[in-house]
């Protein structure tokens, strides 16, 4: 098994067991609180040039998969975002994207959500977490509140040493939830 796939599969277990602890966070009495929307799935980052320990600017490209999701609307299954965004000063030392900013998730029933949010990163047992925490300010679910939880494995020192970063995969969590 190579190490990209013990990473992967390491970092869907952390993924799922966040998803766990939000399920646990969020729940409630039926009637307090509605969960509208809950997804597993994957995240893909590529980097150009890649990701080595000299800062440089980097282009940053994000691709999630959410699938399978729950939902309160039966026509909802699975979702997918992304984005890219160029970034100076970039390195193997630098935690991912924390801050705000806003994505659009686009619904397998043709709908769409934007999700606007505060970000924060942390490593937790050898993984980089990305917490996203905000509302939904358009379209399907608007008004509720949001948390993405996406987990990447730390960036191998070696790779940072020679043909730099070009890629992670990890997991995903998205948890929205009415008033």
């Amino acid at each position: 098994m190579s190490a990209k796939m013990v990473r992967g599969i390491a970092a869907a277990a952390v993924a799922l067991v966040s998803w766990i602890a939000i399920t646990m966070v969020t729940a409630s009495p039926a009637s307090a609180v509605q969960q509208d929307v809950t997804c597993v799935g994957t995240a893909t980052e590529t980097f150009t040039p890649g990701l080595t320990y000299t800062p440089q600017t980097i282009t940053y490209t994000t691709n999630l998969i959410y699938s399978p999701c729950t939902s309160s609307d039966a026509t909802l299954t699975s979702a997918v975002s992304g984005s890219t965004s160029t970034v100076p000063n970039s390195s193997c030392n630098m935690l991912p994207f924390a801050g705000s900013g806003s994505f659009v998730l686009t619904w397998n029933n043709g709908n769409t959500s934007t999700f606007t949010f505060n970000a924060v990163s942390t490593i937790v047992a050898g993984q980089v977490v990305l917490t996203r925490t905000g509302t939904i300010t358009a379209g399907q679910f608007q008004g509720d509140t949001a948390i993405r939880v996406v987990t990447y494995p730390t960036v191998n020192p070696l790779d940072c040493l020679t043909t730099g970063v070009t890629s992670q995969f990890g997991a995903v969590t998205l948890s929205i939830t009415a008033p």
